[in-house]
Protein backbone atom coordinates (compact mmCIF):
# COMPACT_ATOMS: atom_id res chain seq x y z
CA UNK A 1 0.00 0.00 0.00
CA UNK A 2 0.83 3.21 -0.88
CA UNK A 3 2.14 5.71 2.32
CA UNK A 4 0.95 9.14 2.52
CA UNK A 5 1.70 12.46 3.90
CA UNK A 6 -0.56 15.69 4.39
CA UNK A 7 1.86 18.46 4.41
CA UNK A 8 0.55 21.86 4.76
CA UNK A 9 0.69 25.03 6.89
CA UNK A 10 0.36 25.27 10.78
CA UNK A 11 -2.47 22.31 11.60
CA UNK A 12 -4.07 21.82 7.99
CA UNK A 13 -2.39 18.87 7.72
CA UNK A 14 -3.39 17.31 10.49
CA UNK A 15 -6.60 18.67 10.30
CA UNK A 16 -7.53 16.72 6.92
CA UNK A 17 -6.39 13.47 8.47
CA UNK A 18 -9.41 13.92 11.06
CA UNK A 19 -11.39 14.62 8.26
CA UNK A 20 -10.69 11.75 6.12
CA UNK A 21 -10.49 9.30 8.97
CA UNK A 22 -14.43 10.51 10.08
CA UNK A 23 -15.25 9.66 6.92
CA UNK A 24 -13.58 6.85 6.28
CA UNK A 25 -12.28 5.29 9.10
CA UNK A 26 -8.82 4.65 10.86
CA UNK A 27 -6.11 5.17 8.52
CA UNK A 28 -2.67 2.89 8.59
CA UNK A 29 0.86 4.79 6.55
CA UNK A 30 -0.13 8.21 7.28
CA UNK A 31 1.59 10.89 8.26
CA UNK A 32 0.38 14.95 8.79
CA UNK A 33 3.14 17.42 9.02
CA UNK A 34 2.73 20.76 9.41
CA UNK A 35 4.98 23.68 9.38
CA UNK A 36 4.89 26.73 11.93
CA UNK A 37 5.88 29.71 11.81
CA UNK A 38 9.04 29.33 13.91
CA UNK A 39 9.95 26.08 12.21
CA UNK A 40 13.25 25.50 10.59
CA UNK A 41 12.83 24.63 7.43
CA UNK A 42 16.17 21.99 7.83
CA UNK A 43 14.54 20.69 10.50
CA UNK A 44 11.16 20.15 8.62
CA UNK A 45 12.85 19.20 5.69
CA UNK A 46 14.47 16.02 8.20
CA UNK A 47 10.96 15.77 9.23
CA UNK A 48 9.72 14.69 6.13
CA UNK A 49 12.36 12.23 5.47
CA UNK A 50 11.69 10.34 8.41
CA UNK A 51 8.58 9.92 8.02
CA UNK A 52 8.64 9.35 4.32
CA UNK A 53 10.97 6.11 5.61
CA UNK A 54 8.32 5.46 8.20
CA UNK A 55 5.32 5.33 6.17
CA UNK A 56 6.94 3.88 2.99
CA UNK A 57 6.26 0.11 3.21
CA UNK A 58 8.09 -0.39 0.18
CA UNK A 59 5.41 0.76 -2.41
CA UNK A 60 6.16 4.08 -2.69
CA UNK A 61 5.05 7.48 -0.82
CA UNK A 62 2.47 10.24 -2.47
CA UNK A 63 3.06 13.73 -0.62
CA UNK A 64 -0.09 15.89 -1.00
CA UNK A 65 0.44 19.23 0.22
CA UNK A 66 -1.93 22.42 0.47
CA UNK A 67 -0.12 25.08 -1.61
CA UNK A 68 1.93 24.89 -4.69
CA UNK A 69 4.87 27.51 -3.99
CA UNK A 70 4.52 27.47 -0.47
CA UNK A 71 7.15 26.76 2.44
CA UNK A 72 5.90 22.96 2.58
CA UNK A 73 5.74 22.07 -0.97
CA UNK A 74 8.88 23.83 -1.55
CA UNK A 75 10.23 21.29 1.67
CA UNK A 76 8.79 17.96 -0.23
CA UNK A 77 10.43 18.94 -3.12
CA UNK A 78 13.85 17.58 -1.43
CA UNK A 79 12.06 14.09 -1.66
CA UNK A 80 11.08 13.40 -5.15
CA UNK A 81 12.44 10.37 -6.60
CA UNK A 82 10.86 7.39 -8.79
CA UNK A 83 9.16 6.27 -5.85
CA UNK A 84 8.24 9.97 -3.76
CA UNK A 85 5.38 11.69 -5.49
CA UNK A 86 4.62 15.62 -4.89
CA UNK A 87 1.04 16.64 -5.65
CA UNK A 88 0.15 20.16 -4.30
CA UNK A 89 -3.52 21.75 -3.84
CA UNK A 90 -4.95 19.18 -1.52
CA UNK A 91 -8.25 19.33 -0.54
CA UNK A 92 -11.19 17.01 0.91
CA UNK A 93 -12.55 14.91 -2.36
CA UNK A 94 -8.74 14.24 -3.31
CA UNK A 95 -7.79 12.79 -0.36
CA UNK A 96 -10.86 10.51 -0.06
CA UNK A 97 -10.26 9.55 -3.52
CA UNK A 98 -6.57 8.60 -2.76
CA UNK A 99 -7.22 7.07 0.61
CA UNK A 100 -9.91 4.39 -1.11
CA UNK A 101 -7.24 4.02 -3.86
CA UNK A 102 -4.25 3.58 -2.54
CA UNK A 103 -4.00 -0.15 -2.18
CA UNK A 104 -4.41 -1.03 -6.13
CA UNK A 105 -2.47 1.44 -7.81
CA UNK A 106 1.06 2.32 -8.23
CA UNK A 107 2.48 5.79 -6.90
CA UNK A 108 2.40 7.53 -10.07
CA UNK A 109 -1.24 6.25 -11.04
CA UNK A 110 -1.85 7.36 -7.15
CA UNK A 111 -0.64 10.97 -8.35
CA UNK A 112 -2.82 11.35 -11.17
CA UNK A 113 -6.37 10.19 -9.39
CA UNK A 114 -5.56 12.87 -6.36
CA UNK A 115 -5.09 15.50 -9.71
CA UNK A 116 -8.16 14.54 -11.22
CA UNK A 117 -10.07 14.23 -7.73
CA UNK A 118 -8.40 17.32 -6.73
CA UNK A 119 -9.96 19.65 -9.97
CA UNK A 120 -13.10 17.58 -9.84
CA UNK A 121 -13.74 18.08 -6.45
CA UNK A 122 -14.24 22.01 -7.31
CA UNK A 123 -17.37 22.93 -8.11
CA UNK A 124 -18.95 26.55 -8.59
CA UNK A 125 -22.12 25.81 -6.83
CA UNK A 126 -24.09 28.76 -8.21
CA UNK A 127 -25.27 28.10 -11.89
CA UNK A 128 -26.51 24.61 -10.61
CA UNK A 129 -28.95 26.18 -8.60
CA UNK A 130 -30.48 28.36 -11.07
CA UNK A 131 -34.03 27.87 -11.83
CA UNK A 132 -34.77 26.35 -8.78
CA UNK A 133 -37.37 27.44 -6.24
CA UNK A 134 -36.57 27.92 -2.68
Amino acid sequence: MIGIILAGHAGVPASMVQAVEMILGEQTQVSALGLEHDTNLDEFINRFQLEAQRVNSGEGVLILCDLFGGSPGNSATHLIESTVHLVCGMNLPMLLEVFTKRENASVVELAKVAQIAGSSGIVYVNPLTEGLES
